[in-house]
């Protein structure tokens, strides 16, 4: 018999690059896939022995993050973007620099029109993610670093949230302290590091395609904010507008 409870289909996510070696070395993937690589060591249980007060032998068993339902069920949801290339950023008190080996150059975010007063004692790293994203369906995605896996960076990502409906782009917005004279800093991201995780908000299961296709091919699905002078908001109207005669002025309607 057909279950109520099983009458959901998948979320198709639709990932392009025409970067070869993003797409053979580091696909989009299942964020299960891409799990903190600690975890194959950590054991699912502890067992540590003693006595009590009458002399009897005691056994205290303690359960690891491998048996907790919070990490886990986080590690069902969405998938993550790992990182393409190779990364070193030489950080000083008064600026950065920066040296990869795959993949678009990063850019600075220019922190001091977008986004002070927040962040004055950090700088901000946009990494050009040479991944596009779509989904046919209206439902926006949750992003925030894969803070499991980045334990030994001293740098975060900040979170956000997006709809591959509306646009496909994964840039990745780092965050690292700025240092006081002489006490620079380097920074090191292996190729192959998970960098971020798109967690949809529905109950859906996602299938993911990857896709390697053409610069021009991938240049056709490339729409930036600045279409209109006011951003992604008024685009996002004008989609949802689009989307609407779709469907009252159908074919049916005329026919």
């Amino acid at each position: 018999m057909f279950s109520f409870f099983h009458r959901h289909s998948f979320l198709h996510v639709d990932a392009f690059t025409s970067n070869a070696a993003a797409y053979k070395v580091t696909p989009i993937v299942n964020a299960f896939r891409a799990m903190p690589k600690w975890m194959d060591e950590v054991p699912k249980s502890t067992q540590s022995y003693g006595y009590d007060n009458s002399g009897r032998i005691t056994n205290t068993s303690r359960r690891s993050i491998r048996t907790c339902k919070g990490f886990i069920d986080l590690y069902r949801k969405g998938f993550v973007l790992e990182s393409w290339a190779d990364f070193i950023v030489d950080v000083r008190h008064n600026g950065y620099s920066y040296h990869y080996t795959n993949g678009p150059a990063p850019a600075v975010f220019q922190s001091d029109v977008n986004i002070l007063p927040g962040f004055e004692k950090h700088f901000i790293m946009k990494m050009g993610s040479p991944w596009m994203i779509q989904t046919k369906d209206d439902i926006p995605f949750v992003t925030f670093g894969t803070e499991w896996s980045l334990e030994h960076i001293d740098a975060k990502i900040i979170p956000g949230s997006i709809n591959f409906s509306e646009t496909g782009t994964t840039n990745v917005f780092m965050v690292f302290k700025k240092p006081e004279p002489g006490n620079e800093y380097q920074l090191k991201i292996p190729i192959g590091e998970a960098l971020q995780q798109f967690v949809p908000l529905t109950e859906r299961k996602i299938k993911i395609h990857n896709h390697l296709v053409t610069d021009q091919e991938l240049n056709k699905m490339v729409m930036s904010a600045k279409t209109s002078v006011y951003g992604w908001r008024r685009i996002s109207s004008l989609l949802k507008r689009n989307e609407n005669r779709q469907k009252k002025y159908s074919l049916d309607f005329w026919t």
